[in-house]
């Protein structure tokens, strides 16, 4: 089976020498092509993941002529147009087009004409939320982007209610096509060169080969797996999103990382088998001195309660960090001046592949251990009804969080006017809320029990809801029951249907470009410098 191809590579001279490949080394053919092919296709589904769509141009709403037949008008009211990045445009500066106002209902960009205009909204972005009020006057709209898509809503609704309506752009093939041809050509140029250097020139040998594959997956196990992971299994009652969409978050990071880290890798090899050592003991410095510091070094983490965090107070921390760092550059230089590089190839892979191993079991018993595994379904608060009051009889708990009752009193003194609206209320001044948290006093309040963490919190609030007093009377006595608290986030088996403006939650990612940033600075909370944990925190909401 000799000659199954033949390599060209010039020698010392300068000449041509021919370089037969044995049966033996066909192994290596297929093992590129597979390689290329996973890395190709990763590359492609990494750019759709971040970059799903073409950027928007120009949004168009258009009111049609025709409307529901139980609608009285074509009134569009649009109270919200929200970016896939979460910022919001300005419907205020908004260049107005035709029957359409701004302010003349509310901060409502609105239509109150008879159908068949176009308003053309430039925007910049992957795709938009639209908060549209829905009412018995309502029209019908047809929404598309560059008028490639388009989505026909009815706002026709018998209650006044608002909703969300998602519009996406066009998904974009061209760059998935281009990204996947660019990856493939490089993949394929990179790993030709590391053959003619492992088996025509033997510059290198399989150990620096595995050396430098152990320390990137090393790397990556620890940056985007294990710190991330740790801290969400540790908290994740405190997060919205479960297990499955994090886990899969980290073996997206995990892919994507090891992949550059593998091109960059491939790439410094093709240039110099010295440089490509240097990098990978570069590299497993970085490694150990990130598990040092996240490990050993982030005892004394500021206060994730949301207020203020002076960082300056923290500069010891990176001094340490520093000193850890030249300690561990100092060792691994002095290994490598004294040892082999076969002998320091294989304790690298040993090294790197024992804390993998550790990361993992950690991370397994962790999560088994904090019941992170388990599906979240959660109910959150709606508009829907929330102004609508009954003709016969209403009761209505009003709770201001986190005001001074002082506050409140002296505001109803000094204006007439609320003095008249609040007439008919009772007023408890003293009322104290039982714990810092709006999520944990409101259960408290509803079910009159104390929370003595004898038990999981979720466990007490689908209990104490479940089981309130208030709600069961107010069922009795056939109320329709709304809770318009956004942050209370109700567990599922407390009764969905018990509550006229409860929603389940969906667990869908608008921006998996902000879900994997803000999944990667979940690991930075501890295994970060402190100069960087600063921007974790702040891009994670702490």
């Amino acid at each position: 089976m000799k000659d199954l191809y033949t390599f060209f590579v010039r020698n010392k001279e300068g000449g041509i020498m021919e370089q037969e490949a044995t049966f033996a080394k066909r192994r290596y053919i297929i093992i590129t092509i597979l390689i290329t092919l996973i890395l190709s296709s990763g590359m492609a589904y990494s750019y759709h993941l971040i970059n799903p769509y073409q950027k928007v141009h120009n949004l168009e709403i258009t009111v049609l002529s025709d409307t529901n037949k139980n609608s009285y008008g074509h009134n569009v009211r649009i109270w919200e147009i929200r970016k896939a990045d979460g910022t919001t445009l300005d419907l205020e500066n908004t260049a107005i087009q035709g029957g359409w106002t701004y302010g003349l209902d509310a901060n409502i960009l609105g239509y109150y004409q008879a159908g068949g205009e176009t308003l053309s909204i430039p925007i910049n972005s992957t795709s938009v939320s639209l908060g549209i009020i829905k009412n018995e006057g309502s029209g019908i709209v047809e929404l598309s982007f560059d008028g490639n898509y388009r989505k026909t809503i009815d706002l026709y609704d018998a209650e006044w209610q608002s909703g969300i309506e998602m519009v996406e752009g066009i998904p974009d093939i061209w760059g998935m096509v281009l990204t996947f041809i660019g990856s493939f050509l490089l993949t394929s140029f990179l790993l030709f060169r590391i053959f003619q250097k492992l088996y025509v020139k033997k510059e290198i040998t399989r150990w620096d080969l595995l050396a430098g594959f152990s320390t990137i997956i090393a790397f990556s196990s620890l940056v985007c797996v294990y710190a991330p992971l740790e801290l969400f299994f540790a908290n994740s009652k405190e997060f919205w999103f479960d297990s499955l969409m994090v886990c899969l978050a980290a073996a997206h990071m995990f892919l994507l990382s090891s992949i550059i880290l593998g091109l960059i890798l491939s790439g410094i090899l093709c240039v110099s088998s010295k440089i490509y050592r240097m990098f990978c003991r570069g590299l497993l410095a970085v490694v150990i001195v990130v598990y040092i510091q996240g490990t050993f070094l982030a005892k004394s983490l500021p206060s994730l309660d949301g207020t203020n965090i002076d960082w300056s107070q923290y500069i010891k921390y990176d001094i340490m960090t520093a000193i850890v760092a030249v300690v561990v550059v100092c060792g691994i230089g002095a290994a490598a001046w004294k040892l082999s590089k076969e002998v320091l190839n294989k304790g690298t892979v040993i090294v790197t592949s024992f804390l993998c191993l550790m990361l993992m079991s950690t991370l397994i018993v962790l999560g088994f251990s904090e019941d992170a595994f388990m599906k979240k379904g959660n109910m959150k608060s709606t508009v829907h009804n929330e102004f609508v009051m009954s003709n016969n009889k209403n009761f209505i708990i009003f709770l201001l969080d986190a005001v001074d009752s002082h506050s409140f009193w002296n505001v109803l003194e000094s204006t007439p006017e609320y003095k008249k609206i609040f007439e008919d209320f009772t007023y408890y001044p003293n009322t104290l809320g039982a714990y810092s948290f709006t999520s944990r006093a409101i259960p408290h309040i509803l079910g009159g029990e104390w929370y003595e963490n004898d038990i999981p919190f979720e466990e007490y609030q689908r209990k104490t809801l479940k089981e309130s007093p208030l709600f069961k009377r107010l069922e009795e006595e056939n109320y329709s029951i709304g809770i318009y608290d956004q942050d209370l986030n109700m567990p599922l088996d407390v009764g969905i249907e018990r509550f006229e403006n409860q929603e389940e939650i969906s667990q869908k990612v608008t921006s998996w470009k902000e879900f994997l940033e803000t999944y990667l600075c979940l690991g930075g909370v501890r295994y970060a410098p402190y100069k960087l944990k600063a921007y974790c925190y702040n891009t994670i909401g702490l």
